[in-house]
């Protein structure tokens, strides 16, 4: 529950489907959450959009944009998840990036 709102913060970053073809996602290292943003951005290595980093990080950019997420300790019901302002349940740092020129 607690990645649905990394996924809709990140979805607001990138101003675009997590699902979208531009968006690539670098994963921290806890297995659960990587088999989570896998499933919920289609991001595979074969499709060159998912790079494991090994990091407490997760990174998810699109076309110009990366946003850097730290999570927190997570509540621990859904209720108190929903309820959290995103500050508490995680760090998310914005940066621009350069746009790869389409051939």
């Amino acid at each position: 529950m607690g990645l649905r709102r990394v996924a809709e913060a990140a979805t607001r970053v990138l101003e675009r489907d997590l699902s979208a073809p531009q968006v690539s996602v670098a994963l921290g290292a806890d297995p659960c959450i990587a088999d989570a943003l896998i499933g919920i951005t289609g991001a595979r290595p074969g499709n060159r959009r998912l790079r494991c980093r090994g990091e407490t990080r997760y990174v998810f950019a699109g076309p110009g944009v990366e946003a850097v997420f730290c999570l927190r300790a997570v509540p621990e019901s859904v209720d108190a998840i929903l309820a959290a302002g995103e500050a508490s349940l995680f760090d998310c740092t914005v940066r621009s990036r350069p746009r790869s020129i389409e051939k």
